[in-house]
């Protein structure tokens, strides 16, 4: 493998050509740059590459790097800002909005800036969860507070005309209901009296594969399932996590093509997992999908993602020529002791 493929890819979002330059010429042993001169340039290099960090300036042409922040924090994408001129303010609101680290660029090296890097670099893994629980919370809240506006707008237009609620709209109200259940399993394993407890996570995905097949759409739905041991989390909150995915995914599917949905719950590595395979999806590459679309929060899927994190879990999606496989897994050794409270405080 030659050094560039090896290195980590940094992009680097700069208007002016002279300090993008001089950039590459301090980094370009360490690392592989791409090159962005404003945010919508930004946008596209995301949605068409993976990078291990962004070194993003403050001031743009369309705007300032604020502005994109958010949207990089949901692409888990580790984040060093920089500006002109020191501004303590500015700093701080970068830092809460999930920059890893802030340079001012008078004082720029090449120790200052591989430094900056290589420990945003580090550091994101064990950062990312308290990120997202302060600034993709909100945002499931918020979208989850739209739908339910929308939905009792809805039924207030309904009663008012004294008609029977249309069955199409079933399924949205159920789907509102389980984010709102997502919603509340994570307010409880966050709270600082909760435990975890012995789960099954067979006899936790069952109830959700009955619900989705209770609610009437025409999806073919199979379950694959073995007993497995029992891990330390909540049977809740795993409820919650396969009804909200199962949500996700039914989201993607051609009610043209017979749609199939497929659970399997197996035990790998140490870990409880379960990976609900789509066939024949809408999007192709339902990965690139999410990336050119960061600004849009699938709700379903991140209020998932923090229930798995806190629980000590992994979740990832997987695309192959005519499915996608979204699954989750949960530690048998969960890593939940004494600290685990102070954790929540």
């Amino acid at each position: 493998m030659s050094e560039v493929s090896a290195s980590p890819k940094i992009l680097l979002v700069e208007d002016d050509s002279v300090f993008r330059l001089l950039v590459k010429r301090l980094l370009g042993r360490d690392f592989a740059i791409s090159e962005a001169d404003c945010l919508q340039a930004a946008r596209g290099q995301l949605a068409s590459q993976s990078y291990s960090c962004a070194l993003l300036d403050y001031r743009l042409p369309d705007g300032n790097g604020l502005q994109i922040l958010p949207e990089l924090v949901l692409l888990d994408l580790p984040v060093v800002m920089m500006t002109a001129m020191g501004h303590e303010s500015l700093a701080v609101e970068a830092i809460k909005l999930g920059c890893q680290d802030y340079l001012v660029k008078d004082d720029l090296n090449r120790d200052t800036l591989v430094h900056s890097l290589s420990s945003a670099m580090q550091d994101a893994p064990s950062q990312r969860q308290a990120i997202r629980q302060r600034i993709v919370f909100p945002q499931i809240v918020q979208a989850a507070t739209t739908q339910c506006r929308e939905t009792t707008a809805a039924l207030r237009e309904l009663i008012e005309k004294a008609k029977v609620l249309p069955s199409h709209d079933l399924p949205h109200l159920d789907r509102l209901g389980n984010l709102m259940d997502g919603v509340l399993a994570y307010t409880k394993i966050t709270s600082v009296d909760w435990s975890p407890e012995p789960v099954s996570v067979t006899s936790a995905v069952e109830p959700a594969v009955q619900e989705l097949i209770a609610a009437g759409l025409a999806i073919q739905t199979n379950l694959t399932s073995k007993p497995l041991p029992p891990v330390q989390s909540d049977p809740e909150a795993v409820r919650t996590i396969v009804r909200n995915l199962l949500d996700f995914a039914v989201q993607y599917v051609r009610p043209e093509q017979n749609p199939s949905i497929t659970l399997q719950t197996m035990a790998v590595n140490l870990e409880a997992c379960v990976q609900i395979e789509l066939l024949n999806p809408m999007e192709s590459n339902l990965v690139q999908t999410l990336h050119c679309l960061p600004e849009q929060i699938d709700p379903e899927l991140e209020v998932s993602r923090l229930l798995i994190e806190k629980l000590r879990g992994r979740l990832w999606i997987e695309d192959a020529k005519d499915r996608c496989r979204i699954g989750f897994a949960l530690p048998y050794q969960s890593g939940f002791d004494s600290t685990s409270t102070q954790d929540r405080l």
